[in-house]
């Protein structure tokens, strides 16, 4: 039986008591790092061992996070700076730690013990293993060195290349006449210069500057000018990025796996390189006929705006098309103003509801509390969680204008609750206006407390599996699945209220919203598969000429062409931060995440009240955390196979 042990957070700590108390923890951690380490083989098994290690490890996290968090929301700017080191610091110390031969030996020690384990300790001693092989400890000394010397050579060129995008100065200057299209709003906004004697407008690559000009711009031109100069911006950037795959390549070599893809994929979701290229491709093949046809649709826009200018119609949706005639599209057909709608979304009406649809969709309640728990700022609330039996599930910090704390088992088998933030950088209200979301934020708000109510629903052993703590490529399915309610007719009447009159969103306006989602979804998609498709073939076995490989893939998924002498992937900076071998994973997400609301919620009426869907997404998706792999948890909420039918659905 767990027993109930409920615990807040301390957030008042001065910078030295940051400091010492960061010092105090690496330390006692080396000790009994250094204690397991010293083990004699025959006293090595899981208890001694990983029990030992991943023990520590569930008291350490609380700790680490109270300080690290710190940085993220402190008023104090002395108190960030030194949160933000003692960070640099755990990480530099966990990464060292996780190097050591010596407890790796303890662990294999371990393990060939065959002890009969329960689910959750057979799969933390299998992850324990398959980290430190993935971190080369089984390779001689040797290899090691050079796959060290791997790791750090990528650290420094995905470090030039950040700075290299960073600091890029490009700019195109325009004259007003070529800025056409663009409200003087705007055009006050940029810099200007003299040019030929000519004042000028300087319209930079960054995004401020670079969207409104491609969505605005008449001028074929113009648009043409400024995407060219974005694409090929940063060229120095190419032979890093080349310089990297090769080392990945190496270095999953070295580990004894065929390339980067296999490494990276293996402990995702995905598993293999083949299911990885096989999602696209078959996402891809269902994609096109509906791309196409937006695709149509933009060339008649463009047609007609040709035959209007007396221009000549090339047939062609050029790169410097897209935005421009799907913004057309969009002001012409839907008419949505983003700007009205954000009237009916007050804050309090969006948090006060978006908390009931919670409570009744996952059968918890809430619990608003008021000076019970240490906060950071006067502005943070803390909010209670129960199950409707009143048995304490966690703590969660609401901070408007990171999880903190994990789940798990103690060695008295009394329970640690979780403890979770959500930190938003919402509109504060002003003396005549309350803070008001516009659609974005509203489905941002919903998606972000998912991710909360994950951490809060989820029960694991070990802190390492704990709420979100789940493949990378599963980590965001949940809190897409719940954006689905943030366009529903029902449950947006529910979270809307002009803030003047208390009106809810008109049936038109929620009828424009909703269409609008729709526009352009073929097309958007296909870009996705095509960013995906690129990852995973720059990470294969056999090296391709990124340049060629991005023409060639441009022109056959994305259906738009790329523009000749550019490099637009100098600038794919995903593929250089933890995406490489993973972009595939925004859309399988995506898909899994539509199977779930509409095979489950939508399909038996349990979008407003959760029913048995609601209880059996909390005991397949949430409570497992990462103790379970992602696929499973999917069939057992499902009782099937996850498929694409549903995700297709949405796009027509």
């Amino acid at each position: 039986m767990i027993s109930t042990n409920i615990s807040g957070l301390n957030f008042k700590f001065t910078p030295n008591q940051v400091k010492e108390t960061s010092e105090s923890l690496i330390n006692l951690k080396l000790k009994l790092n250094n204690s397991v380490a010293e083990l004699p083989q025959e006293k090595c098994n899981f208890k001694s061992v990983l029990g030992t290690l991943s023990s520590n490890d569930n008291e350490q996290e609380v700790h680490f996070t109270s300080l690290t968090f710190l940085h993220s929301v402190s008023g104090d700017k002395a108190l960030r700076d030194v949160s933000s080191q003692v960070e640099e610091t755990i990480s530099a110390f966990d990464i060292d730690q996780s190097m050591r031969t010596d407890l790796y030996t303890r662990v294999k020690y371990a393990a060939a013990k065959n002890e009969t384990l329960e689910k959750e300790d057979k799969r933390l001693l299998e992850k324990t293993l398959l980290d430190f092989k993935r971190n080369g400890l089984d390779l001689d000394e040797k290899s090691q060195e050079k796959f060290k010397a791997n790791q750090k050579k990528i650290s420094e060129l995905s470090i030039k290349f950040d700075k290299n995008t960073a600091e890029d100065k490009t700019f195109v200057l325009f004259t007003k006449s070529e800025l056409e299209g663009l409200d003087d709003d705007f055009l006050a906004g940029l810099d200007k210069e003299v040019s030929d004697g000519v004042e000028k407008y300087k319209v930079t690559m960054k995004y401020p500057d670079l969207l409104p000009v491609m969505k605005k711009a008449k001028r074929s031109e113009t648009r043409k000018i400024l995407q060219t100069a974005n694409d090929g911006k940063c060229v120095e950037n190419v032979q890093l990025f080349v310089d990297t795959l090769k080392l990945r390549k190496e270095n999953a070599v070295l580990l004894g796996y065929k390339n980067h893809n296999q490494f990276k994929l293996e402990p995702k979701m995905a598993k293999t390189e083949e299911a990885a290229f096989s999602f696209l491709e078959s996402l891809k093949g269902k994609l096109k006929p509906i791309a196409q046809k937006e695709l149509e649709v933009l060339k008649e826009l463009k047609k007609n705006e040709c035959l209007e200018n007396g221009q000549e119609f090339d047939n062609i949706i050029q790169s410097w098309d897209y935005n421009y005639y799907s913004n057309m599209l969009l002001e012409k057909k839907y008419q949505v103003d983003h700007e009205k709608i954000r009237e009916y979304f007050p804050m309090e009406k969006v948090t006060e509801t978006i908390f009931k649809l919670y409570e009744n969709v996952l059968n918890v309640k809430f619990k608003i509390t008021k000076d019970k728990w240490q906060v950071w700022h006067p502005d943070v609330t803390a909010i209670e969680v129960y199950e409707l039996n009143d048995e304490f599930l966690g703590l969660f910090y609401l901070d408007l204008y990171p999880r903190l704390q994990p789940g798990y088992e103690k060695a008295d088998n009394s329970r640690n609750f979780p403890i979770a933030a959500m930190v938003s950088n919402f509109k504060k209200p002003t003396s005549d206006k309350p803070s008001l979301l516009n659609h974005n934020e509203v489905v941002t708000f919903y998606h972000e407390l998912g991710h909360v109510m994950h951490n809060i629903c989820s029960k694991t052993k070990w802190a390492r599996f704990h709420g979100t703590a789940v493949e990378r490529d599963f980590v965001e399915a949940p809190s897409q699945m719940l954006e689905n309610w943030c366009w529903e007719t029902v449950v947006l009447k529910k979270l809307s209220s002009h803030y003047k009159t208390g009106e809810s969103l008109p049936d038109d306006l929620i009828k424009r919203l909703v269409d609008s989602k729709k526009v352009g979804v073929g097309l958007a998609n296909l870009r996705q598969i095509f960013f995906g498709s690129f990852d995973l073939e720059m990470h294969s076995t056999e090296f391709k000429d990124p340049t060629v490989t991005w023409e060639r893939l441009r022109r056959e998924v994305s259906l738009i062409p790329m523009i000749p002498s550019t490099v637009p992937f100098a600038t794919f900076g995903h593929l250089m931060h933890g995406y490489d071998s993973g972009y595939y994973g925004y859309l399988w997400s995506e898909v899994f995440s539509a199977d779930m609301y509409y095979s489950r919620f939508e399909k038996e009426d349990s979008i407003l009240e959760g029913k048995k869907a609601g209880m059996d997404y909390r005991t397949w998706i949430l409570k497992p955390g990462g103790s379970i792999d992602g696929m499973d948890m999917l069939k057992g909420f499902l009782g099937r196979e996850p498929n694409d039918d549903a995700f297709l659905k949405t796009l027509q």
